[in-house]
């Protein structure tokens, strides 16, 4: 069986993405992924950015991907519009940290309902069990 081909086109995208690409961090993130794929840099490029895995601990793909290029439209791969010019031009990768505040003071006088409503943002993108 011969391999199949790969454009010159996709082997200058490999090349520009394997700059940046963390295949430790990508395997412990997607372990199924590594369990049935031997070149994650290749699943990367041709699927796991529009499954929008995170190519490595600090870059996100999907808050890129909508702050930078059209997220409607998947002509090219957010890693590698980075390498390309994002990088040169300043873009960040991540959203920026956000700062806690002090918060509301509860009253004392009376019993409090409480719900709580969480939302989180796991900057190393791996899911603690």
């Amino acid at each position: 069986m011969t391999a199949p081909l790969i454009s010159a086109a996709f082997k200058a995208e490999l090349a520009d993405a394997a700059e940046l690409f963390d295949p430790e961090f990508y395997a412990l993130a997607n372990p199924e992924i590594a369990a049935k794929h031997d070149d994650l840099l290749t699943h990367f490029c041709t699927v796991g950015w529009k499954q929008l895995l995170k190519p490595r601990s600090d870059f996100d793909v999907w808050w890129y991907w909508a702050n930078y290029l059209d997220p409607a439209s998947e002509e090219i791969n957010p890693l590698v519009h980075y390498v390309r010019e994002g990088r040169a031009a300043g873009l960040r990768t991540r959203p920026e940290g956000i700062t806690a505040t002090e918060g509301a003071t509860l009253p004392t006088d009376r019993p409090v309902r409480r719900a709580i409503l969480l939302a989180a943002f796991d900057a190393d993108g791996i899911v603690d069990a």
